[in-house]
């Protein structure tokens, strides 16, 4: 079925709205700035001192900008302006290649994210894609490739571009950014901009043009915490999460890793005075520019104690089963019965009875069950050896 738009178009659309998986930017649309921090005067010498020159190395020719030192070319930079001005033809050249250099730079930073976690996309999967791109414009896979080549694209370098394309989408599911979005497709887009924000503040990114410039990165901006207030069920002191909050935020940067630790700080305190079930939340800020209020939503949920601890060897043949006595004085070390199950402990219970079945050439897997009664929750443990 016919959609209307020519093969052209429909080429241009796709290259630069990316699959239709998030929104295109719009050109010139503002982005909150950085502030700028104050100048420390620099001290007087009576003696002339040489200036030194702290400015990067040209880029080779042919690169226009190095993302962690790895290079995004021109060729590439003009054939997504090309695609861009395609489908966005009311925008001007200037912010076109911003908005490309932008895209560009965003894509090698989750590439290279990609590349850490040793993911890969296969061929199928970008055949896959072509066949659901064609379907969507109406055309054939033929005349699909005839408008890939209008546009000034070799079918090569365009499949390229939908494995970027699809190795984002699979970033994002890895880091749990597909789930649970009740705003649909603006808080994809929101949870976007959010990861390749605080990754382009983390990264070194060098552009060889002074005419090309990126847009200013909202996620760049220095922690400065004015106030942290926090809703729900708290399980501890208000006063007692601020601080520890506070404390962890203080030793990051930017905003980005100062909310990342705070929250992993506010969990793991939780976790260690026996809410294991907790839940703590540090959304984005409505307004970045600093001094910035956070809004940290917790669910602490129920406290837990531990309860029995027990061990089954059923899977061991008699001659090579442990001495349950001495597991459980190793076990009592840190976990005992009516006290507060902390998650560290916990792990170090398991370490101790894993390493004394590794000893003897077993395996050991624990078994963990919780009791959910009026006053709290009951954690039983049972290590299962095995072996033989």
């Amino acid at each position: 079925m016919s959609t209307g738009l020519g093969r052209g178009a429909a080429a241009g659309l796709v290259l630069a709205c990316g699959l239709g998986l998030w929104g295109c930017r719009r050109g010139g649309e503002p982005v909150s700035p950085e502030p700028e921090g104050p100048v420390a005067k620099l001290p007087t010498f009576e003696e002339p001192i040489e200036p030194v020159d702290l400015s990067p190395d040209p880029l080779p020719k042919g690169v226009v900008a190095e993302v962690d030192g790895e290079p995004i070319s021109e060729a590439e930079l003009e054939r997504l302006v090309h695609a861009s001005a395609t489908a966005m033809p009311d925008v001007d050249e200037g912010e076109l290649r911003r908005q490309a250099l932008l895209q560009l730079v965003e894509r090698q930073l989750v590439l290279a994210n990609a590349d850490q976690m040793g993911l890969l996309v296969s061929d199928a999967e970008i055949d896959g894609a072509l066949d659901g791109i064609a379907q969507t414009n109406g055309l054939s896979r033929e005349q699909l490739e005839d408008a890939v080549v209008e546009q000034g694209w070799t079918l090569d370098d365009y499949r390229q571009e939908l494995v970027a394309q699809i190795m984002e989408m699979k970033v994002m599911q890895v880091h749990g950014l597909l789930d649970s979005m009740p705003g649909g497709t603006e808080d994809l887009d929101q949870r976007r901009e959010r990861f390749v924000g605080c990754m382009r503040a983390r990264a070194e990114v060098q552009v060889g043009d002074e005419a090309l410039t990126l847009p200013d990165n909202p996620y760049g901006v220095p922690t400065e915490i004015a106030e942290l207030r926090f809703s729900g069920e708290l399980g501890l002191p208000e006063d007692e999460l601020r601080s520890v909050a506070l404390d962890a935020a203080k030793t990051r940067m930017h905003l980005c890793d100062a909310l990342s630790t705070a929250e992993l700080a506010l969990q793991e305190l939780l976790m260690e005075r026996g809410f294991l079930a907790s839940r703590v939340q540090l959304p984005w800020p409505g307004s970045s520019v600093p001094p910035v209020t956070l809004e940290a939503e917790v669910e602490a949920g129920k406290p837990h104690t531990v309860g029995v601890i027990s061990f089954d060897q059923s899977a061991v043949p008699k001659k090579q089963r442990l001495d349950e006595g001495e597991l459980a004085r190793r076990v009592a070390l840190w976990l005992v019965k009516g006290e507060t199950a902390r998650l560290s402990a916990m792990q170090e219970a398991s370490r101790e009875v894993a390493d004394a079945a590794e000893r003897a050439g077993l395996g050991m897997e624990p078994e963990v069950t919780m009791d959910e009664g009026k006053g709290g929750v009951r954690v039983d443990v049972v290590y299962r050896l095995s072996g033989g």
